[in-house]
């Protein structure tokens, strides 16, 4: 596979803002599986990609990646390998076949959004659309640009197992590794010697090259070295060729010109960084001048060298101040000063004694020589580290910013704190913290403090759009935010009543509409006074639902606006309307309903019954009784007398047991099967009924010679045993 990188040294990229941007991709392409569309972590998450990515293509257009199965390249070096996040970010790229990947400047959010998308994709998903290049065409992807892995490049064997050539197993000879390296420095700069130079000849070609640009000298070097270093640490060299070649890599940049040997030093570094053994080997070589020099060259210019050659370079320095120094004999100390008095200039940071206690020191000594932290420490961290968490932090800063308010500040500090709070409630709204906005609410209007201003934030809680947004996190975030968006309703309470009986009155859910009216219903006299403005909408369904929600409000005064509506069209209106009027035992609603009752049509009966169970009304509890007691011999008397003992069952008085008990001992006028099913139903609705009323009764039936009663009896009894126990 063929892939036009860019290389590291020439961009000059920052690495350690590279790395982050990797980071913060592969967070930003995980959240598009584990999220819906719209989510704002998705957004956030966006945002701080392209804000590295800003940052990376400061001073370019655009860079490249190279994607190897499970790992990251860029130029010829390769990230660090056994870091799960880019492990886990070449694998998604190289799952869907690209073999590198370039960003241009101009990346949006929504093209990262659809570049991700992509990245979802199975191998076979990719290929139907044509590949992935093809793919992100389709999406309008124009600032992403990828060249495919070529698996024409492949071939198969009839081979079990593949094995390296004799030729690649013979060890390497120094001559012809030297030999390379020598071509890699000098090519295009029109030396055709027929015999490699040595090393120090090699540094007085590379001194005398005035003429090509530092850039170009750098790539040149970087290419070189990281071809030469690679082979060396691949293995396969014995360890005398070895020794030999990094002798003679030592002698070329002892011979260099300071400003030559800089950027010499500078490519190597980059290449040193993922060969750990060769690094300790070659620096090793070094005399303690080059050493110095370089450690001055990184002080004082700000160079990018990875961290674990920079520490080897400090440890060499220290071992020179004690008068071992490099092994190559001849080279000048870079300087007249001494090795110590350059380090305390270098390392001033680094004097920690000063300022940290011994034992800590100690302590952390004993940690670095660990290597790991023990579990409980390891807990004790965890928590730690959420404290630092940006919304963690936004959270104090809010709680901060209250606590300012209350001491009074000066008119300018008034219009910077107001700023703060209202981009802080907007930010944990986006965010979904709920519990973070009620605190906020809660003390602007609970505590002292500058009142225009507390004013003026507490409009931003009543606004429409703020309202609308919090409603919609109902479906946004899920089931796992309802209870704190409703005690967010609680504390704000009036400007949520009419957006919520709007939703009410168009919600398909039959949760959300359930969770709507509960929230109306806590709202209390806020929601009668909207609610009874609203009875004359014309859609039925909305206002049967506004009915039930001023009964649940228990307030009688809304008996007068409910009744008018007794003659609605829609008999699910009048049903709620009736059963709304006898939860406040309107005398009307009682005596309609003793009317239905005494009804010859039995569907009115069996429909007066439904309502019956809400009515606090004597009278008609007594005529419930009634027409338990009578019955008479047909299918319709049997009926009608199964639903009186149901509604007495629901209404649970013990004033109905003697009626019960009448029935369950007379003589059975009816058949003798349905007399015993007329016994059998009695004994089911017992359960009903206090268990203090009901347990002697059923411990006699459970004694009765027919089986089906004892039965039924001791299966009734153990079932109002256990209620009794809860």
């Amino acid at each position: 596979m063929s892939s036009k990188l860019v290389d590291r040294a020439a961009l000059n990229l920052d690495t350690q803002v590279l790395s982050n941007f990797i980071y913060e991709w592969n967070i930003s392409r995980r959240h598009i599986s584990a999220y819906p569309h719209g989510h704002p972590l998705i957004g956030k998450s966006a945002e701080k990609v392209l804000s590295l990515l800003g940052q990376l293509l400061e001073f370019r257009s655009a860079f490249t990646l190279g994607i190897a199965k499970d790992s990251l390249l860029i130029g010829n070096s390769f990230f660090d390998r056994r870091n799960p996040v880019f492990r886990d970010f070449a694998q998604a790229l190289f799952g869907v076949g690209i073999a590198s990947i370039t960003v241009r400047r101009g990346l949006t959010a929504d093209e990262l959004y659809r570049f991700n998308r992509i990245l979802s994709f199975s191998r076979e998903e990719v290929r139907d659309c044509g590949g992935i290049e093809q793919a992100l065409i389709d999406s309008g992807v124009r600032c992403i640009m990828v060249e495919q892995v070529d698996y024409d490049a492949f071939r198969a064997t009839e081979e079990t197992s593949v094995r390296a050539s004799d030729a690649a197993k013979a060890p390497r000879d120094p001559g012809s590794l030297w030999d390379q390296f020598v071509k890699g420095i000098l090519d295009g700069t029109g030396d055709s010697a027929t015999e490699p130079p040595t090393a120090a000849a090699l540094a007085d070609a590379m001194n005398a090259q005035q003429d090509t640009p530092e850039a170009g000298r750098e790539k040149q070097y970087q290419e070189a070295i990281s071809s030469f270093i690679s082979q060396v640490g691949a293995g396969g060299m014995e360890r005398a060729a070895r020794r030999e070649v990094l002798e003679r890599l030592g002698g070329l940049v002892a011979g260099l010109n300071p400003e030559l040997r800089r950027q010499f030093l500078n490519s190597a570094f980059q290449s040193l960084a993922e060969a750990d053994a060769v690094a300790e080997e070659f620096l090793g070589r070094l005399p303690d001048g080059v050493i110095i020099e370089a450690l001055e060259s990184v002080n004082e210019r700000r160079d990018s060298v990875p961290s674990g050659v920079l520490n080897l370079l400090a440890k060499l320095a220290r071992h020179g101040q004690q008068g071992k120094g490099g092994r190559i004999r001849g080279a000048d100390r870079a300087g007249e000063g001494g090795v110590e008095e350059k380090l305390q200039v270098i390392f001033r940071e680094e004097e920690t004694e000063r300022f940290v206690p011994q034992d800590y020191q100690e302590a952390l000594g004993a940690i670095l020589e660990a290597e790991s932290l023990p579990p409980d420490d390891l807990e004790q961290l965890e928590t730690l580290k959420q404290t630092l968490e940006s919304h963690c932090v936004e959270t104090q800063i809010s709680s901060v910013i209250l606590e300012v308010l209350r001491s009074g500040p000066d008119a300018e500090q008034l219009e910077v704190l107001k700023r703060s709070l209202l981009e802080l409630a907007g930010y944990f709204l986006e965010m979904g913290d709920f519990p973070a906005l009620l605190a906020m609410h809660h003390r602007l209007v609970g505590e002292a403090g500058e009142e225009s201003l507390r004013r003026e934030i507490l409009t931003l809680f009543a606004e429409e759009e703020f309202v609308e947004q919090v409603l919609d996190s109902l479906s946004r975030h899920g089931k796992a935010k309802y209870e704190e968006i409703a005690g967010l309703i609680r504390e704000i309470g009036e400007p949520f009543v009419n957006p919520l009986m709007n939703r009410l009155a168009e919600e398909s859910s039959m949760s959300l509409r359930r969770y709507y009216m509960v929230r109306l219903e806590e709202l209390g006299h806020l929601t009668r006074d909207a609610a009874l403005r609203r009875l004359d909408d014309p859609r039925w369904y909305f206002v049967r639902n506004l009915i039930i929600s001023l009964r649940q409000l228990n307030d009688p005064s809304v008996v007068e606006a409910v009744r008018k509506l007794r003659s609605h069209e829609r008999p699910q209106v009048r049903q709620e309307v009736m059963r709304t009027l006898l939860h406040f035992n309107d005398a009307e609603a009682n005596r309609i309903l003793l009317q239905d009752l005494a009804s010859s049509e039995l569907p009115r009966q069996l429909t007066a019954l439904q309502l019956a169970e809400r009515s606090p009304s004597a009278e008609v509890f007594t005529k419930l009784l009634e027409m338990a007691a009578s019955g008479g011999l047909g299918k319709r008397e049997f009926e009608l007398r199964l639903a009186v003992l149901r509604t007495l069952a629901e209404i649970g008085s013990p004033e109905a047991l003697p009626v019960l008990g009448r029935i369950f001992n007379s003589r059975p006028l009816l058949h003798k099967k349905t007399h015993q099913r007329l016994r059998l139903e009695i004994l089911r609705s017992l359960p009903r009924y206090p268990a203090e009323s009901v347990t002697w009764l059923l411990e006699k039936l459970a004694g009765v010679k027919d089986p089906d009663i004892a039965r039924e009896a001791a299966k009734t009894l153990q079932r109002v045993t256990q209620g009794r126990r809860k």
